[in-house]
């Protein structure tokens, strides 16, 4: 369980990737073997990306207040966002190729 001091500092990260990237990218890694995921998060950053998994009420908070908002506002399950710091393309690619 995520200490309310913990779950601030993962907000604060996401709000930081939220302004920094270039576009965010929405999915979920359900049913992907731990190894796979771990091939999926390298290869995202090789593509000058990240790959955050959290609560929903984290990624809704983070993104308060960024063009991101709408996206993030009603989730209901559990979801993954892909971050591209670079060019889109690259972080969507790597997704791609995951699915």
């Amino acid at each position: 369980m995520l200490t309310k001091t913990k779950k601030g500092q993962v907000i604060e990260t996401m709000k930081e990737n939220f302004q920094k990237a270039n576009a965010v990218f929405l999915t979920n890694l359900i049913g992907v073997p731990s190894n796979e995921a771990n091939q999926i998060r390298k290869s995202i950053r090789d593509a000058k990306g990240g790959l955050s998994i959290s609560r929903n009420t984290l990624f809704k908070k983070a993104a308060e207040g960024s063009e991101y908002e709408s996206l993030l506002s009603d989730l209901k399950g559990p979801h993954a966002v892909a971050f591209a710091f670079d060019e889109a393309p690259a972080v969507a690619k790597a997704l791609y190729d995951a699915g």
